[in-house]
This record gives C-alpha cells, sequence and structure tokens, in this order.
C-alpha cells in the first residue's frame, strides 16, 4: 500500500491518448493520496493541521477540501480505510486449512502490522453517528462474531463466556497491540504473539 506521497511530489498525469486516466480515475487517485498521506501525518503528529496533510499529499488545501470538507471527515475516511486494510489482511489468511488457534495466531499476525498506520485511530476517533463508518465497523465486528463462534465450536474459547464480550475484548486488544507497536516497544510479530497468548488464556476452557 502507498505511505503517501513525498512533500512536493506533486501530480504529473498522464498524456491524453494511451494510458491516460479517465477524470473519475484521477479524482479517486487523488483522494487516494489525501487520505493516505493523513495517515501518515496524523499517525506522527495527531495534532497535524489539515494544511500539512494537504502539504504532504502534494496538493492545495482547497483541493484537499474539495474531498473532505473537514477534519472529521478525513478523520472518518481514514476509519474507512482502516476497516478496508483489516479485512484485506483477514482474508489474506486461509483459515479454513487451519485450527482455530492457528488461524487466530495467523490472524493477529497479519492485522497487528497495521499498527504502524492506525494506531492514531485510538487517538483520534471517527465521528460518532456517520452511517458509513458504522455500517463498515458492524460489518466487521459481525465478521469477528462469526470467527468466535467457530473458536468455540473447536474448544478454543469457552462457551461459558459471552460471545459479545470476546469480540470486543479482540477489538480493544488489537487497538491496544497497535499503540504498542506504533510505540516501537515490541516487534509486530511479537506483539501478536503476546495477543494470542492473552486470549487464549483468558476465554480458553476452563482447567481444574
Amino acid at each position: 500500500m502507498s505511505r503517501g506521497m513525498r512533500r512536493g511530489a506533486g501530480w504529473t498525469l498522464p498524456a491524453q491518448g494511451s494510458g491516460a486516466l479517465a477524470p473519475k480515475q484521477i479524482r479517486k487517485s487523488v483522494r487516494d493520496a489525501i487520505v493516505q498521506a493523513a495517515v501518515e501525518t496524523l499517525g506522527a503528529s495527531p495534532d497535524a493541521s489539515i494544511s500539512q496533510v494537504a502539504d504532504a499529499a502534494g496538493v492545495g488545501r482547497a483541493t484537499l477540501h474539495r474531498y473532505f470538507s473537514n477534519r472529521d471527515a478525513l478523520i472518518n475516511a481514514i476509519a474507512l480505510e482502516s476497516v478496508r486494510e483489516t479485512n484485506e489482511a483477514v482474508a489474506s489468511v486461509d483459515t479454513e486449512n487451519l485450527d482455530g488457534a492457528e488461524a487466530l495466531l495467523r490472524i493477529l499476525e497479519a492485522v497487528v502490522p497495521l499498527g504502524d498506520r492506525f494506531h492514531l485511530l485510538s487517538k483520534v476517533a471517527p465521528t460518532c453517528g456517520d452511517p458509513e463508518v458504522e455500517e463498515a465497523y458492524r460489518r466487521q465486528l459481525e465478521d469477528v462474531e462469526a470467527f468466535v463462534g467457530r473458536m468455540k465450536e473447536e474448544g478454543v474459547f469457552s462457551h461459558d463466556v459471552p460471545t459479545v464480550w470476546i469480540v470486543h475484548i479482540i477489538d480493544s486488544l488489537t487497538y491496544a497491540a497497535w499503540t504498542v507497536v506504533a510505540d516501537g516497544r515490541v516487534a509486530p510479530r511479537e506483539v501478536a504473539a503476546l495477543a494470542h497468548r492473552t486470549l487464549l488464556s483468558g476465554f480458553g476452557p476452563k482447567t481444574r
């Protein structure tokens, strides 16, 4: 994934004719570049201004405002991007050919490194009530709930722990893992293993 355009990179559009981008493609490319620049800029400094984000994206502030009316709209776009990239990371794991405990570890190993990009969401939360963000987040939690159901059926998680509790702990633990990764105190793979251990120790079947 792009880490955003470097300062001063600007936009060089292809010549008309073969290989030229259509206006709709150009708009999407500019929008994507702004979002990626916001991820990088706000990740480094959550209090960074819209002007700093525009500068990092290589566009003017007026151009940025044509795509995002205010800071909240930009944060919401980052939240949607985090859901999209997290879903892609999870989908890249072949969970069908792994047992539940191994599948959980592989998913965590795929998702935890995204903390380098999206830990900022633990500091600058998306706007409450935004329907698009809430719908994307709801669908994602439904997917987590289905996975937790599988883990219970395989005996990885105990049936006496409410599924809704496990789902929200996984969600909270993901943000905690992202924060630790972003701080650089623990390597992503080690954080994934720690998160895996935490979940299995906390929700595994009771032993006598």
